[in-house]
């Protein structure tokens, strides 16, 4: 079994914090949003840092983060392209459509055990009766 070297920690960066150093702002930002910004791998961003060609560091729970330029970060989540935005937006749809039609079946089967539990209730109460009419033919005196 191989061990595994564990590299040093990088200096603690708090999350999204704004640095202004050269002229140029820079916000350091997790390496999973690096990644979705630069749109390559996660993978790709680590090699990256182990290549020394992205600066790092760990935020205050341990992840890293990377630098960037302020104005490459405009939200939190990148921006969905058109199509993406409709594939969404369609499935959303079917969901809701699904969703009506999963109300309507529940209804239904509501007003079905609504049915089924009268209909109980109707065949006990008759079969108390018929115990009653038995109980009582049974105590008559026969004659």
């Amino acid at each position: 079994m191989a061990t595994r070297r564990r590299r040093e920690p990088g200096p603690k960066a708090e999350p999204l914090r704004v640095e202004k150093g050269d002229g140029a702002a820079t916000v350091w930002v997790p390496i999973r949003h690096a990644a979705d910004l630069a749109n390559v791998s996660v993978d790709t961003i680590r090699r990256r840092i182990k290549m020394e060609q992205i600066p790092w560091r760990r935020d205050l729970r341990g992840r890293y983060m990377v630098t960037l330029p302020a104005g490459s970060v405009l939200s939190t989540r990148p921006a969905l392209s058109h199509e993406a935005t409709a594939s969404l937006l369609f499935r959303l749809r079917n969901c809701a459509a699904l969703l009506t039609e999963i109300r309507a079946q529940r209804d239904q089967l509501q007003r079905q055990l609504e049915v089924q539990q009268r209909l109980l209730e109707a065949h006990a109460e008759a079969e108390a009766d018929l115990r009653r009419l038995l109980a009582a033919e049974r105590s008559a005196p026969s004659s």
